[in-house]
């Protein structure tokens, strides 16, 4: 009867006894096997370099994945910061911070205290009688600086947007001037920005700053 040669287990489970003996083989492990198998000591320090290697890369790896998470943590910083430098410029106010509507501008506006009210329109370089106007909605929008409507969308915690809006909506009309013999509401036509500030007391200087 002819035998069949068939290779030795033996090799396959020392090799994979060895290889999970530590994370990363040293020295003393590999002398340790190759005087107990000294029939393997090629295939074990093959095996132990090739482990060595292998730990070897996964730790440059890890350094890598460690320097880019913390290089990403910078540059995401650094967009978040130029973002939200964006958004205040082109809305006027924090991101991220409760934003009034439109709806309640007038609200806000018309519910201040006359301390609160005088403060917020010197914050704005007005005088309560422009604000008057501006709460009122008797200004032309499309006549008042960017600059400008940027400040007042900032103090009301508002963005660009929504100040348009409140500003673009009806003037706010008085009841006892906002009817005619048919009973029916009318609104004045709006005053420019300029004529506004003119006609308000401010001086030359205020003016000529709040228009710039």
């Amino acid at each position: 009867m002819t035998s069949i040669k068939k290779s030795s287990p033996v090799l396959r489970e020392v090799l994979i006894q060895f290889s999970v003996e530590q994370d990363t083989p040293d020295q003393q492990l590999l002398d340790s096997y190759i005087e107990k198998y000294p029939q393997f000591e090629s295939q074990l320090r093959s095996l132990a370099s090739q482990l060595m290697d292998a730990s070897l890369e996964a730790s440059q790896c890890e350094d890598e994945t460690r320097s880019i998470d913390s290089q990403d943590i910078e540059e995401a910083a650094i967009s978040v910061s130029v973002f939200q430098s964006r958004y205040f410029e082109e809305t006027g106010c924090v991101f991220g911070e409760p934003q009034e509507d439109a709806k309640t501008i007038e609200n806000r506006l018309s519910s201040l205290e006359r301390p609160a009210y005088r403060s917020l329109a010197s914050r704005l370089g007005i005088n309560t009688v422009v604000l008057n106007q501006l709460r009122d909605r008797e200004i032309d929008s499309t006549t008042i600086s960017q600059r400008f409507t940027k400040r007042l969308a900032h103090e009301l915690n508002a963005s660009v947007q929504v100040i348009l809006q409140f500003l673009n909506s009806p003037s706010a009309v008085s009841p006892m001037a906002s009817f005619k013999a048919d009973d029916k509401p009318h609104s004045t036509s709006k005053e420019s920005f300029e004529e506004a500030l003119m006609h308000s007391g401010l001086d030359e200087e205020q003016i000529r700053s709040l228009l710039d």
